[in-house]
């Protein structure tokens, strides 16, 4: 018996954004992009892009399926003024703000941020004006609610840069098959 027809379920899309590529923010000026970095080039290609209003967007974050990113703005003063937390959806390719206007609970400019791909907390941290110390903020998406203050930790002497989960050191986490490393000087 011959079967005619029939086609086979199609392939599950890949998330966009995955454990084995490094990405970088444009958090400066509109385009808020999303980069992709080619770690043997250099080159920047778009991954995605935030749509917000004003200010400097930093803090970015990958959930841990890799189907969104999450940004933070915070400006002290102005018609924007406050704390906002921006989402990228990767299937829809636009941004939602599911959070803005919490200006009286963060003090220092975002410089760092990470999903905790087990719980799904979007975690953002910056150096507090005038210290050594670093304030570590969380937003749970679930209960779309700001957390405040979770954490404080002295600063490094870099003080920017990014945070990072890697998906893969998290029991139920997705798991992404490594290159080797090389060693410093080897070919």
């Amino acid at each position: 018996m011959a079967v005619v027809g029939v086609n086979a379920p199609p392939a599950a899309a890949a998330p966009p954004f995955d454990c084995t590529t490094v990405y970088s923010e444009k958090g400066q000026t509109a385009p808020f992009d999303i980069r992709r970095v080619n770690t043997t080039t250099g080159a920047l290609t778009t991954a995605g892009a935030f749509a917000a209003a004003g200010g400097i967007l930093n803090g970015l974050g990958f959930t841990g399926d890799g189907r969104a990113a999450y940004s933070v703005r915070y400006l002290a003063s102005g018609a924007n003024a406050g704390l906002a937390i921006y989402r990228w959806d990767a299937a829809t390719e636009t941004t939602s703000t599911p959070l803005s206007g919490q200006s009286s609970v963060f003090n220092s400019t975002p410089t760092h941020g990470a999903v905790n791909p087990r719980t799904g907390i979007y975690y953002f941290a910056g150096v507090i004006p005038n210290t050594t110390n670093m304030a570590i903020y969380g937003y749970d998406p679930a209960s779309n609610s700001f957390l405040g203050q979770v954490a404080q930790s002295t600063a490094s002497a870099a003080r920017a840069g990014p945070t990072a989960t890697s998906p893969s050191t998290v029991p139920g986490g997705p798991t992404c098959r490594s290159a080797p490393r090389r060693r410093a000087g080897s070919s």
